[in-house]
């Protein structure tokens, strides 16, 4: 992670902390999501606009995966994430990478998170996302996972598409984290 430090959301006081020690830790929460914020704004015009409508920090906040699906031989990954609350209401964010590079230790993470996701709240949810672009016109997405998981995908294209859910209960897989290669 860049903006949203995995430091400061290990950080986080219990809930019955003193005043001072809440205030002092929202306001390096505010600085991060205010840096965070300004790179999203010299990002305007050089990430697509598709990537911009969902490159806000807290639009994936309690997102649960649902299906990873990785063809390292073509070199993509779609990422499934159940997203969304009761007010306002449930959706599959399904995410195409393509020329994707990811290190074998955050596809680790992934699979982690993947295979050991319920539909608990809390239970490997997310807590927030960056989008950002690399000096050599790559897309980095990095997302922060409760309870301190972390990981980065980095892809030549990337591509979004959501589906209405009714609820935030995931569909039945055999395998939430799949890898194939090419043909599979």
């Amino acid at each position: 992670m860049k903006y949203f430090t995995l430091e400061t959301y290990l950080a986080h006081p219990d809930w019955d902390a003193d005043d001072e020690s809440q205030d002092r830790w929202l306001a390096t929460l505010k600085a991060e999501a205010a840096a965070y914020e300004r790179r999203l704004n010299e990002l305007k015009g050089r990430l697509p606009d598709n990537l911009m409508a969902i490159a806000p920090a807290w639009h994936v906040d309690d997102a649960l995966v649902s299906r990873v699906c990785f063809d390292k031989a073509n070199g993509w990954l779609l990422l499934t994430l159940r997203c969304g609350n009761i007010p306002d209401g449930y959706f599959d964010l399904t995410l195409r990478y393509e020329g994707v590079d990811i290190s074998e230790d955050h596809l680790r993470v992934l699979s982690d998170i993947a295979c050991n996701t319920s539909c608990t709240q809390f239970d490997n949810d997310a807590y927030v996302h960056e989008l950002d672009l690399l000096d050599n016109g790559r897309v980095e997405h990095r997302f922060l996972f409760y309870p301190g998981m972390w990981f980065a995908i980095r892809c030549d294209r990337m591509s979004w598409e959501r589906t209405e859910r009714r609820n935030r209960t995931l569909p039945r897989f055999k395998h939430r984290f799949r890898v194939v290669n090419g043909s599979d």
